[in-house]
C-alpha cells in the first residue's frame, strides 16, 4: 500500500478476492475485517472514507498535489483498520446480526391440535383445514385458513400464534408482527410463545431493542422458554 499504484492493485485483489499476504498486523487486521463486512458494505465504506477524507484534507494546504494520493490512502487505511477491528468484534464474536440468530432460534411449534388420519365422515371446519394445512407444512394455506378461523374468534391465543408462526415459515416476517403484537397476554397457555416468536420477528427485523425487551420479561419467569430467552438475550 505503499503508493496509488498499489493501492489500486490491493483493492482490485481484494474486490475479486484474491490472496493477499498482509505486510504487517495492521494489513492483516484490515483484512480479515473488510473481509466479514462482506463486499457491499466493503465497498461503501471504502466510498464513505473518500467521502469524509476528501471534505477534511485540502490539496495544496499541508500536501502537495503529488503526496496527496499517498496521503489520502494512508489517512483511509488508518479509518478502514477502526472499522475492520470493529467488523471483526461485531461479526466473529458472541453477537451476531438478525438473521443469523433468527436461524440459529427458531423453529415451528408442533400443533397441539394435530389431526387423526383417516376417512374423515365430517367435512373439515376451518380450524381443521388450518391445523391439517400447518402439519402439512403448507403454511400459505395454513395462513389462509387461520385468517378465515380468526374472523369468527379473534381474540383466540392459540389461532393468533400458529398463524403468526405460519407467517414467519414463509418469511413474512412484518405481517408475523403484526399478528402477534396485537395480543395483549391475559395469562392463557399460549402467552410465553407468543412473545417468544414475536421476539424472533423482531430479531429477524433487527429490532433488538424491542427484542430484548420482550425476552427478559420470558427470561425473568419461570417457564419453557426462560433459559433459552436468557442466552439470546446475553447475544443481544
Amino acid at each position: 500500500m505503499g503508493n496509488l499504484k498499489n493501492r489500486e492493485e490491493w483493492l482490485r485483489m481484494l474486490r475479486e478476492n484474491k490472496e493477499i499476504i498482509p505486510q504487517d498486523d495492521f494489513e492483516k487486521e484490515a483484512l480479515e475485517g473488510m473481509k466479514e463486512m462482506g463486499k457491499n458494505a466493503m465497498e461503501k465504506s471504502l466510498v464513505k472514507l473518500d467521502d469524509e477524507i476528501d471534505k477534511t484534507v485540502k490539496r495544496g494546504r499541508d500536501v502537495s498535489q503529488s503526496n496527496f494520493p499517498l496521503m489520502k490512502w494512508a489517512v483511509a487505511a488508518a479509518l478502514v483498520g477502526v472499522i475492520s477491528v470493529f467488523a471483526v468484534r461485531f461479526f466473529s464474536g458472541e453477537r451476531n446480526n438478525g438473521a443469523t440468530l433468527y436461524a440459529d432460534n427458531f423453529q415451528p411449534l408442533q400443533h397441539p391440535d394435530q389431526q387423526v388420519r383417516g376417512v374423515q365422515e365430517e367435512p373439515l371446519t376451518w380450524e381443521q383445514k388450518a391445523v391439517e394445512a400447518y402439519e402439512k407444512e403448507d403454511f400459505n394455506q395454513a395462513i389462509e385458513m387461520y385468517e378465515q378461523v380468526l374472523e369468527q374468534e379473534p381474540d383466540n391465543p392459540k389461532h393468533i400464534l400458529y398463524l403468526g408462526i405460519s407467517y414467519l415459515n414463509v418469511n413474512q416476517v412484518d405481517m408475523a408482527i403484526k399478528v402477534l403484537a396485537k395480543r395483549v397476554p391475559k395469562g392463557t397457555q399460549y402467552d410465553q410463545d407468543i412473545q417468544w416468536y414475536l421476539a424472533l420477528a423482531y430479531i429477524k427485523k433487527e429490532d433488538f431493542g424491542t427484542a430484548r425487551l420482550l425476552l427478559q420479561g420470558l427470561a425473568a419467569n419461570e417457564g419453557f422458554y426462560q433459559q433459552q430467552a436468557a442466552a439470546l438475550v446475553a447475544k443481544l
